[in-house]
């Protein structure tokens, strides 16, 4: 009987050494055992850039999972906000994206509303937010899914989306079977979730799942969470997620090996 994996899912320059290549970067992450990455940054990668990743996953048989494919206004409303100029420009930015995914076969999104406006009331702030993505996503008819990502105020203070309920909240707002949680262990735990309860409650709404231990934001392991229960729990009820290794080092001069140490038991 075959036993499920985590798919875990590092960035492009987690495993670097020294001034390596993009195409040595993922021939790395795949020797390694790894059959995942995600780019948040892949929207701002010059064309060339963008060409060799493209090359490089296909070479070692490495697919993409989510990006980040808007601006983030993290000091101002975003899609939240009155201004039409801002909507347009999501739109655009959007538009610009399927492209993006459709290239590297992905079809997984990360969506950041934007910073909470003062005096308006916040329910119409939501409302305004998820008129627009149904708007995108009822114009565009594509096969993607929309990952809608809390930010808890530890790190980002005043983001319109800062638990787990908001974001389902909003996804329920929004009525669209592709629009989708993403649930990011650190910002669950800093916003006082447990854990395992949370993937618990709203397991049918979780698209996509980031680690990093918490307090910190580094590796697994070097924060309180139950880190190893919880991927347990992944794979025995939601195999089919992947798992972005959204987190820095503790020490950022740790080997390779030092780094893989903790995932070596999964991969």
């Amino acid at each position: 009987m075959s036993v499920n994996k985590p798919n875990f899912a590092p960035h492009p320059g987690q495993f670097a050494q020294g001034k390596q290549s993009l195409d040595e970067e993922i021939y790395e992450i795949s020797r390694n055992g790894f059959r995942w990455i995600e780019d948040n940054w892949l929207r701002w990668r010059t064309k060339e850039e963008k060409n060799t990743l493209l090359k490089a996953l296909k070479a070692h048989g490495i697919s993409l999972g989510t990006f980040v494919p808007h601006h983030i206004f993290w000091d101002e409303g975003g899609i939240n906000d009155e201004n039409p100029d801002k909507k347009d420009r999501f739109i655009e930015e959007m538009n610009n994206s399927i492209k993006l995914a459709s290239l590297f076969d992905s079809k997984y999104m990360t969506i950041v509303p934007g910073k909470r406006i003062k005096g308006t009331p916040i329910e119409e702030q939501f409302s305004k937010a998820a008129e627009t993505i149904r708007q995108w996503i009822d114009e565009i008819n594509r096969d993607v899914i929309l990952l809608i990502e809390p930010h808890a105020p530890e790190r980002h203070p005043d983001m319109l989306i800062q638990t787990i309920y908001e974001a389902s909240a909003f996804c329920d707002l929004i009525a669209r079977e592709n629009v989708k949680i993403l649930f990011d262990t650190f910002h669950i735990a800093a916003a006082s979730e447990n854990l395992l309860k949370a993937f618990n409650k709203y397991i049918e709404k979780i698209g996509y799942v980031q680690l990093a231990d918490y307090p910190g934001r580094y590796e697994p392991g070097t924060g309180k969470l139950p880190i190893d229960q919880f991927i347990h729990q992944i794979i025995s009820e939601k195999p089919e997620l992947i798992i972005g290794m959204e987190h820095g080092w503790s020490d950022e001069k740790y080997s390779i090996d030092k780094k893989l140490k903790w995932y070596q038991k999964w991969i």
